[in-house]
C-alpha cells in the first residue's frame, strides 16, 4: 500500500539506511537485522504459477532489505483473503500457525523462553 512505500522513501537516504562512497557504491547499513514481512493478498500467489510474477509486494520488500543490508527475511503470506469461507479461513489458519512457530523460533533464539 502507498503509506508503506511512502515511509520506505521518507526513512531511505543516505547516512540513515545506506552510505554511498565516492565511487557511488552503496552500502546498507542495516546489517545484522531481521525483516518478517506479514503480506495479506486477495490473490492465491503461492499456488497459481500463472499469477505469481504479480507478487510485487514481497519483491519490492525483499529487494529494500536487501539495499539497506538486510539479509534475513522472513515471509509470512495470507493469503487468499477474498474468496470462500473456507479457503480464507485455512489461509488465515496458516497464516496464525506461522507466525506463532516465527515468534517461538525468534524468542528462542535470542535466548528466551517461548512458554513465556
Amino acid at each position: 500500500p502507498y503509506p508503506l512505500k511512502q515511509w520506505i522513501d521518507a526513512v531511505t537516504h543516505p547516512g540513515l539506511l545506506f552510505t554511498v562512497d565516492p565511487a557511488g557504491t552503496t552500502r546498507g547499513l542495516a546489517t545484522g537485522q531481521r525483516l518478517v514481512i506479514v503480506a495479506a493478498s486477495a490473490m492465491p500467489f503461492l499456488r497459481d504459477p500463472a499469477i505469481a510474477g504479480l507478487d510485487f509486494q514481497v519483491a519490492y520488500l525483499r529487494a529494500w532489505a536487501g539495499f539497506i543490508g538486510i539479509a534475513e527475511v522472513e515471509v509470512i503470506r495470507i493469503a487468499p483473503t477474498f474468496g470462500p469461507a473456507a479457503e480464507v479461513d485455512a489461509a488465515m489458519m496458516q497464516a496464525r500457525t506461522k507466525a506463532g512457530m516465527l515468534a517461538e523460533r525468534l524468542i528462542l533464539a535470542a535466548g528466551g523462553d517461548a512458554r513465556d
